[in-house]
């Protein structure tokens, strides 16, 4: 049976993030975590450097990769992969949705989230 799992990203004003993750079908929530991420100068830089560039695309590639590794260690600390994990064993198809406020804004003008909620 097919599982949709959501993960409510939160900004909070000291450039951190609560994330709630709801089963789909529930209002209860499953599991919950908080991370900070500091959009410093250095993670606008490295951030910039996803960009395509058609002179390498390798190094973009290995960019992405690396930017998705420090993501991933961010939206799933140890309770939340092992969630992740409980739920694929019972699912024969599970499907993350990322939800983001749509008045999401935090303490840095530079860190408001554009858009509105989404999933992918």
């Amino acid at each position: 049976m097919p599982t949709l799992l959501e993960f409510h990203l939160q900004p909070n004003a000291d450039e951190s993030f609560n994330v709630t993750v709801f089963d789909r079908n529930s209002s209860q929530p499953l599991a919950s975590s908080r991370f900070d991420y500091r959009l410093n100068d250095l993670a606008q830089f490295e951030i910039g450097r996803l960009d395509f560039n058609p002179r390498d695309p390798q190094g973009r590639l290995e960019r992405l990769q690396a930017f998705g590794q420090k993501l991933y260690q961010k939206l799933f600390p140890a309770k939340l992969q092992t969630l992740w994990q409980e739920q694929r064993e019972r699912s024969d198809f599970l499907t993350l949705c990322l939800r983001i406020p749509e008045n999401a804004s935090c303490s840095k003008p530079s860190m408001r989230l554009p858009g509105k909620a989404s999933c992918t």
